[in-house]
């Protein structure tokens, strides 16, 4: 589900997982209230987008300013935005690839970089970069 965590008052972010049927105004909402959000895709980086045109909600997300970062629900491998069409969708709107980070190290990290950063592509390239061996690749 979706939580609201504060760190240090300096940061909001939102987290929530992908399922089918999700109703795409809760991007809206995450538009309006959030700096960033780490979304649990589907397996290496699937998202919804038949009927409710989640990428499309993605994409006004970082037009606006959010920072949206994409792991995984799977336990192993992590993502590759390359193998399908929303994924490779999701890489050219500017998506943060959490790569092989767990859903925890992508919230924390997401959490640090709001902190440090407020451009956009900072806040990219930090998240994307491996400190501490938070991801292999």
């Amino acid at each position: 589900g979706f939580c609201r965590p504060q760190w240090l008052g300096i940061s909001q972010k939102q987290s929530g997982k992908m399922y089918p049927g999700i109703d795409g105004r809760v991007f809206d909402f995450i538009k309006n209230n959030y700096r960033g959000v780490v979304i649990e895709s589907f397996g290496i980086g699937g998202v919804p987008d038949n009927y409710n045109d989640i990428s499309t909600k993605l994409r006004e997300l970082t037009e606006a300013g959010t920072a949206v970062a994409i792991t995984t629900q799977c336990m192993y491998e992590g993502i590759d935005l390359s193998v399908y069409e929303v994924g490779q969708t999701l890489a050219k709107q500017g998506i943060i690839n959490c790569a092989d980070m767990t859903f925890e190290a992508s919230v924390m990290k997401l959490m640090w970089a709001l902190a440090e950063f407020d451009n956009i592509k900072d806040i990219k390239a930090f998240m994307e970069k491996p400190y501490f061996y938070d991801k292999s690749y």
